[in-house]
């Protein structure tokens, strides 16, 4: 039996209006029972569109590329270090290409992904997106009732419906976390117990963002005032580096609610 929304080739997206509850029950029909999961891919897919929400241009337009390095860095993690098996039969196809990034570059179970060098990054991103996004873009669009997102032919990008893009900013974290009980419950019903003593833990490692931290000493030096951005107090060597809001979401979000 094949997965709702696998062979999809494309699905236009449309600025109509969807309440929260219309949303809400789109995102729980992922995690309901009559969604299927043959792998893994669909929630680290979401996870990986959460963590890029900010990354949209003034179109609501998503790079597949911006989520397929995501997509594949928390998979490294997931696979290199943790070992855990992603597909119900089988071997995944993004553990095939990973264990063969990994043999390549002799790197060990604790080598994280950003130490590989930039062209294996991008060959490895590259083969994520070819390989694994066939079917899940538009399995997961299908899962949303292809009212959350749409894509176009070329999979170069998706589109979120407006409304549904607020939804997601505005409940992102608590829908994050659904996402997590579901994938938690997933990777344990395909590990065997050896591995699956921790799912929690090792899937927390694995997503985590990538450490700022190396770059205060640069960001201070380049701040003459030493002033934080969001609060205005002063920064010293323990500050913490965070991500910002794209300048185009800022230009995008203002126009939106002139207009409306």
């Amino acid at each position: 039996m094949a997965i709702p929304g696998c062979d999809l080739k494309e699905s236009p997206i449309n600025n109509a209006y969807h309440s929260d509850d219309e949303l809400w029950s789109a995102i729980n029909n992922l995690f309901s029972t009559r969604a299927r999961f043959t792998t893994s891919y669909k929630f680290c897919f979401f996870k990986s569109i959460l963590d890029n929400i900010y990354n949209v241009n003034e179109n609501l337009e998503l790079s597949m590329v911006d989520i397929f390095a995501r997509f594949t860095e928390i998979y490294w993690n997931l696979i290199v270090k943790h070992h855990l098996n992603q597909i119900r039969k089988g071997r995944a196809l993004i553990t095939k290409l990973i264990e063969e990034t990994k043999e390549r570059n002799m790197a060990c179970p604790e080598m994280p992904f950003e130490r590989l060098t930039q062209v294996e990054r991008d060959r490895l991103i590259a083969g994520a997106l070819k390989y694994c996004s066939t079917n899940v873009v538009g399995a997961l669009c299908a899962d949303f009732r292809c009212i959350v997102y749409g894509f176009d032919k070329q999979k170069t990008h998706i589109k979120f419906n407006y409304f549904a893009y607020m939804f997601l900013l505005k409940y992102a974290y608590i829908i994050g976390k659904l996402n997590y009980f579901e994938w938690i419950k997933f990777l344990e019903s395909v590990n065997d117990k050896e591995y699956a003593y921790d799912i929690a833990g090792c899937l927390d490692d694995s997503s985590q963002r990538t450490d700022l931290s190396r770059y205060r000493k640069l960001l201070l030096e380049d701040l003459h005032n030493h002033r934080c951005f969001y609060c205005g107090c002063e920064l010293n060597n323990s500050c913490e580096v965070d991500h910002f809001i794209p300048w185009s979401f800022v230009k995008m979000a203002i126009g939106m609610s002139v207009s409306q």
